[in-house]
């Protein structure tokens, strides 16, 4: 800890994700966007995908087992489209020139719900968003710091930009945030993605699952 007019600041990594006061963030691991027969992959998952499930399975589960508070950010879209700006309008005109017609993870649809794999638990809390930062238009920061959250661990999809803007909001609120780099992945474009995770790692702490999950096993 830091002594530092007269509080004391986490330092070290151990102190920074303490259960006590930490949160996983599992952010948008929804059907439509990874499952075969969603809207962006009808035939299949894409292997990137696969591969990032087990590492994703191993810290919710540990979270869960330390009480770690997991909080599930879905992105929500009703449709009728009321919950569309008109730059958004544009953008949706924009994806279906690409992916055809459809509205993706409307509200009420399978295609809304998290995949089987990291389905939420009782006691996780889910919550919808409306715009790809997970604190605009939501009650986020009030979860937090109705339950003395003072770090978020974020991990799921969307690394462009859904991540890196809620990364980006929750620095400038004061949060800590930590970063489990083989947790983090892109719908599409990888190279948004690269991009997207050198900016990540201006505001959080990039560390592997493994080194979250031996952080708060030395708490017990």
């Amino acid at each position: 800890m830091i002594s530092f007019n007269g509080r004391e600041i986490p330092e070290t990594l151990d102190e920074i994700v303490s259960p006590e006061h930490t949160a996983l963030i599992v952010h948008e691991m929804l059907n439509d966007w990874l499952s075969a027969g969603g809207y962006f992959h009808p035939v299949a998952r894409p292997a990137s995908i696969t591969e990032m499930l087990g590492p994703m399975i191993a810290l919710i589960n540990s979270a869960r087992e330390n009480n770690v508070k997991v909080i599930y950010a879905n992105y929500t879209q009703f449709a009728d489209h009321r919950t569309l700006s008109d730059p958004d309008v544009l953008k949706l005109q924009e994806m279906r020139s690409i992916h055809g017609p459809g509205l993706p993870v409307v509200k009420g649809t399978w295609g809304n719900q998290v995949i089987d794999e990291l389905r939420p638990q009782k006691g996780d809390i889910e919550l919808e968003k409306y715009k790809v930062d997970a604190f605009v238009g939501t009650t986020l920061d009030l979860i937090l710091r109705w339950n003395h959250i003072k770090t978020i661990a974020i991990m799921g999809v969307g690394a462009f930009p859904g991540i890196l803007s809620t990364v980006s909001h929750a620095h400038n609120l004061g949060y800590y945030i930590v970063s489990p780099v083989d947790c983090i992945k892109g719908i599409s474009q990888a190279a948004l993605v690269e991009k997207a995770m050198e900016f990540i790692g201006k505001w959080s702490i990039v560390k592997q699952s493994s080194e979250l999950i031996n952080a708060w096993k030395s708490t017990n």
